[in-house]
């Protein structure tokens, strides 16, 4: 007691933990106010189809899934769901894509986190592509509740690179983005590629890819905000790529990997040849 009255008159907040002194340490905001932040409701959200891709492989482990549960249903509780206004999709994958539910299947918050909390880990490999062609190709869809004037938002979270299908990563998420839908990516950990987050994501308001990174699972709650700003119009995107006024551009490098290293707005070919195809937009390519 005498050492918490001598900290008060020294100016020092005793209701620190250790967690608040780090996170100021790191810039990030304390815990307290973490809690308060979550919890808060984005105003005037804009009426969104949001699509949570979400890896459910080995390397996340048992204890790490419940993290990702709990930040897709902090994110829901954000951007407010309701029968005119978000609407939320949802699936995880592995070896394969597997979908927990559509756009249309809730409209009630509860019940949506409800089914959100009961998903189960899969303990498998990272098919990233599958993930994003599935979402792409299915979810977003009119049967499965897509709505013709909602914007659409695919929000891809991993831990890792892709293991399956790698090489079609980024090709599905172009064509995801060429056909309107605004694509976040989040990277959680120290083993992810930044060349696959930033070539999935989509541009943002300052041209640049929309990456959200964590250091670990417990800290994504420290961008559920940033994500909702986005899916609520409140940090509007830049949708899909160039318009193609620039060339087909060579890629010089010995072998496909240089897969990853196409300008922003072209991607392989795959051909084995190692170019780089212009994504045409708004008209062809030259």
């Amino acid at each position: 007691m005498i050492e918490r009255e001598m900290a008060r008159d020294q100016g020092v907040n005793v209701e620190d933990t250790y967690e608040d002194l780090e996170a100021r340490y790191l810039g990030l905001e304390p815990q307290g106010a973490r809690e308060l932040e979550k919890r808060q409701v984005i105003a005037d959200c804009r009426q969104g189809d949001i699509v949570f891709v979400v890896d459910s492989s080995g390397s996340i482990g048992k204890e790490n899934w419940h993290h990702v549960l709990d930040f897709i249903n902090e994110v829901i509780d954000k951007v407010g769901v309701g029968p005119q206004a978000t609407h939320v999709g949802f699936l995880t994958y592995g070896n394969r894509a597997h979908g927990i539910f559509h756009l249309n299947n809730f409209t009630d918050p509860a019940q949506m986190k409800a089914a959100v909390s009961a998903a189960k880990f899969l303990d498998e490999n990272t098919n990233t592509s599958g993930g994003i062609a599935t979402a792409t190709n299915i979810e977003f869809t009119k049967e499965n509740g897509d709505r013709e004037k909602a914007p659409n938002i695919m929000v891809v979270i991993t831990d890792g690179v892709s293991t399956y299908d790698n090489v079609t990563t980024i090709p599905n998420a172009v064509a995801a983005k060429n056909k309107g839908i605004i694509v976040v990516s989040i990277g959680v950990g120290n083993l992810t590629s930044q060349a696959e987050l930033e070539g999935i994501a989509s541009p943002g308001k300052d041209g640049k890819p929309i990456v959200l990174q964590v250091k670990a699972y417990d800290a994504l709650d420290l961008v559920n905000t940033r994500l909702a700003n986005v899916a609520c119009d409140k940090e509007e995107p830049i949708k899909g790529n160039v318009t193609c006024e620039e060339p087909v551009k060579e890629v010089i490098c010995p072998d496909t990997s240089c897969k990853n290293k196409c300008k922003f707005g072209f991607a392989p070919n795959l051909d084995g040849c190692l170019t780089c195809q212009c994504l045409p937009e708004t008209k062809p390519c030259p």
